[in-house]
């Protein structure tokens, strides 16, 4: 039991390691690979298309990250569904085998 819980445990934390969970958490409002525009002393217009594509670079990192994240929060529920039913079966697996050894026995 404590080596099935081990084993599970790994799994998680290799899931939000390889997922960079918390790395995505903490920069998912960041620009798309910094790709930021500074723009100052410059006329109006081109300081609000740096804004807008600043906006649009941020937008478009939180899409990408948000993704990522879904699909490992995915992943780890499908994880844990496999843990759960791999509980069940190594629990349930005596009592099965108990089944049909009385199913033979009665039948015999």
């Amino acid at each position: 039991m404590a080596e099935l819980k081990l084993r599970l445990k790994f799994l998680f934390v290799s899931l939000l390691n390889t997922f960079s969970v918390p790395v995505l958490l903490s920069t998912l409002f960041d620009p798309w690979r910094r790709d930021e525009m500074k723009v100052s002393g410059a006329p109006i217009n081109v300081e609000l298309h740096a804004v807008w594509m600043n906006i649009i670079s941020r937008l478009i990192g939180a899409v990408i990250r948000a993704t990522t994240l879904l699909t490992a929060g995915l992943l780890l529920l499908i994880a844990a569904l496999v843990g759960a039913l791999a509980l069940l079966l190594w629990l349930g697996w005596p009592m099965f085998v108990l089944i049909c050894l009385w199913q033979v026995v009665r039948h015999a």
